[in-house]
């Protein structure tokens, strides 16, 4: 007798199977004044669901990114809300028939700031950090091998090609000559008319800004591990050769001293001769160039989220361990001593001048890197900074004051151009491109804000120069 078979036969069936999905949560948001103060009316109207229909769906909100809703379950899909703060995230959350639900989160600002100027277009992405002349002109590289002379009402006045691009970000000496490195290897010196004096090749491609002194000699660094001092007229005056490759921008003390910064950790200073006076191994890799302060003190942040602060005769002062990381945003210095500095997960931060952490304040939720570029201190005592997106301004206690949209800095960028700000209150900043577009931009916003605070070290490179040296 054999074994019975008592698998069973699949059982097959012509009748759809309903698969059910979560919905599809949207809203936009309005803002309008109402008897004086800013209301946000929000409508969620737009959501979806694949089986239910709409006016079934239920909606809550969250106004202020905390892990509380704010609201309870409701069909109503429009709401409105009063916010403190300029700029929020809100959260949305849907819920359809079968208890399915699905979140959304937006930034919602209730202060844009300052109004558009005029904006200049590039090929590709200017993350270089405007330079200022003398007659207004600014002064910007692009990712798309160009330096540019861009006229103060948004004309192009000049531009002159390299073979690579151009992240440095340009000084103007004395003498009214443009100078900065590229990609390519080279270093550049043209006249203020764009036309090249000389360049001068080193074995390796260049990303750091150079250096003026007082008497027109030029200081930068290369990754062919070398730094480089040369007179106005293109003559090599010394140069010194460390172990390290990457070397960032160099900084001049007033009393003439040169310092410069390596990544393994070393910081060096310099006589205008090429004499070394001294030489500080950091406890980490360095991240940035260096800021002078009050009396000649020195501030330098590292990778692993340390900010150095060294006396002028190369003992530390002190060191203070503030995030997890410090990258790609130079320290600043304000009036009282507070100094201010990006950290490499989107946030800005304020150190007292015997190195305590004031406060912090996040630049936002979407920074694609969270990179954040070096501060800009105003005259009327705002923090100017750019995080991926945004422009935004804080105030001294890290209030964000108002945020200003931008496009997307892109995948590529090096470091996010730093603000800067003129007497007439202009603001000015390059940026990246629209999401998949390759393109750059410099802007221009209308602030009313009077220049630069008058402080030893108010914004990247120091001055409206970019020359890295104290601030008048």
């Amino acid at each position: 007798m054999g074994i019975p078979n008592c698998s069973r036969s699949p059982v097959t069936s012509d009748l759809p199977v309903e698969i059910k999905t979560r919905p599809r949560p949207d809203f936009f948001f309005t803002i309008a004044e109402v008897d004086g103060g800013t209301v946000v009316f929000f409508d969620a109207s737009g959501s979806s669901d694949a089986n239910d229909p709409v006016d079934s769906l239920m909606v809550r909100w969250n106004w202020d990114d905390d892990i509380f809703w704010d609201t309870e379950w409701s069909k109503k899909k429009t709401a409105t809300h009063v916010f403190d703060l300029c700029v929020s995230i809100v959260s949305l959350e849907v819920k359809d028939l079968d208890w399915m639900t699905r979140s959304i989160r937006k930034e919602v600002i209730t202060n844009s700031g300052p109004p558009l100027k005029w904006q200049f277009e590039a090929d590709w992405n200017m993350d270089s950090s405007p330079a200022i002349g003398t007659d207004g002109t600014i002064y910007i590289g692009s990712m798309d091998r160009y330096m540019y002379a861009v006229n103060p009402d948004g004309t192009l006045k000049w531009r002159f090609l390299t073979e690579s691009c151009v992240i440095s970000s340009p000084a103007l000496g004395p003498d009214g000559g443009v100078y900065f490195s590229s990609l390519d290897g080279h270093f550049y010196a043209l006249d203020a008319n764009g036309n090249l004096i000389w360049k001068y090749p080193t074995a390796l491609s260049l990303l750091s800004s150079p250096a003026i002194d007082a008497n027109g000699r030029i200081y930068f660094t290369s990754t062919d591990s070398c730094f480089y001092a040369f007179e106005a007229d293109g003559t090599l005056f010394w140069k010194h050769q460390t172990t390290s490759q990457f070397l960032y921008s160099p900084t001049v003390a007033p009393d003439g001293t040169i310092y410069f910064v390596t990544e393994d950790g070393q910081i060096y200073a310099f006589t205008p001769d090429g004499n070394l006076k001294w030489e500080y191994q950091a406890e980490s890799r360095l991240s940035t160039e260096p800021a002078i302060g009050y009396d000649g003190i020195i501030f330098v942040g590292s990778w692993d989220g340390s900010l150095y602060s060294v006396y002028p005769d190369g003992s530390l002062r002190w060191r203070v361990q503030l995030t997890n990381s410090i990258r790609r945003s130079s320290p600043v210095i304000d009036t009282d001593g507070t100094i201010y500095i990006g950290s490499g997960f989107g946030k800005i931060l304020a150190v007292s001048d015997g190195g305590e952490l004031k406060w912090e304040s996040n630049m936002g939720h979407n920074l694609l890197n969270g990179t954040v570029s070096a501060p800009t201190i105003g005259a009327d005592g705002y923090i100017y900074v750019r995080g991926m997106n945004r422009l935004k301004a804080f105030d001294n206690t890290g209030r964000i004051v108002w945020a200003k949209h931008m496009y997307n800095d892109g995948d590529f960028t090096f470091r996010l151009s730093s603000p800067v700000i003129i007497e007439d209150g202009t603001i000015y900043t390059g940026s990246g491109a629209r999401y998949g577009a390759r393109q750059g931009f410099l802007w221009a916003f209308s602030s009313g804000v009077p220049g630069l605070a008058s402080s030893p070290w108010p914004k990247f490179r120091g001055n409206l120069h970019n020359t890295g040296q104290i601030s008048p």
